[in-house]
């Protein structure tokens, strides 16, 4: 009598993997605009969003507290949970809500899910919070659309940008620090009823306001 042999099915290592969370309203509407701005999907911007997320010190930093078990980041970053933490495996949102499409390569999604295991959560759940903290660090936002708009503006037209940029924050008189993600997200807002693309309306308002 021959032996049966079970076929296991092997995953493909380049096999991308789905991940849906859903997101607070004003977080979606930061993605939409950033994909408007950069015109890129909105999973590409969110998926870029979230890698970025996970390489972040500061971000990571920032979610340990929540960490139930412990979390590696890279070879020589160790964040000790805390078993007595009292977690929900899934996130609930307050308020209106839109889920975020993403789709990530094996590795990225392993990593997503060890970060995923360390705070005790889904990893749908897990990528909310990822998503909407990584977001919040405005030095990320301000890298993607700094590498965006450096290049597709020519330099002198950048230097000019940096130029009225510069002017602007010193003549900003409220408390809060205008970053240049603000300042081009600003821009966004005030040129949007215009149609063109956002880098020739950014080129236009630079002839407008440059001496």
């Amino acid at each position: 009598m021959g032996e049966t042999y079970k076929k296991v099915r092997q995953v493909r290592s380049d096999k991308k993997r789905d991940v849906k969370p859903f997101v607070s309203q004003k977080y979606y509407e930061f993605i939409s605009t950033m994909s408007y701005v950069t015109l890129r999907p909105i999973k590409d911007i969110a998926e870029e969003l979230s890698l970025r997320g996970l390489r972040s010190k500061v971000v990571i930093e920032h979610v340990s507290k929540s960490f139930k078990r412990d979390y590696y980041m890279g070879d020589t970053i160790i964040y000790i949970g805390d078993e007595t933490l009292e977690t929900s495996r899934t996130r609930r949102i307050v308020g209106k809500k839109s889920r975020v499409s993403m789709r990530f390569s094996q590795r990225d999604y392993e990593d997503l899910s060890s970060f995923a295991y360390a705070l005790d959560m889904t990893i749908g759940s897990a990528a909310s919070l990822l998503l909407e903290e990584t977001i919040s660090e405005s030095q990320i936002v301000h890298s993607i659309l700094k590498d965006y708009i450096s290049g597709s503006l020519e330099p002198q037209r950048l230097k000019h940008l940096s130029q009225l940029y510069k002017e602007l924050r010193k003549s900003n008189d409220s408390d809060e620090v205008l970053t240049f993600s603000h300042f081009v997200l600003g821009l966004f807002d005030e040129l949007r009823a215009t149609q063109h693309n956002f880098i020739n309306k950014i080129n236009r308002w630079i002839d407008e306001h440059i001496d």
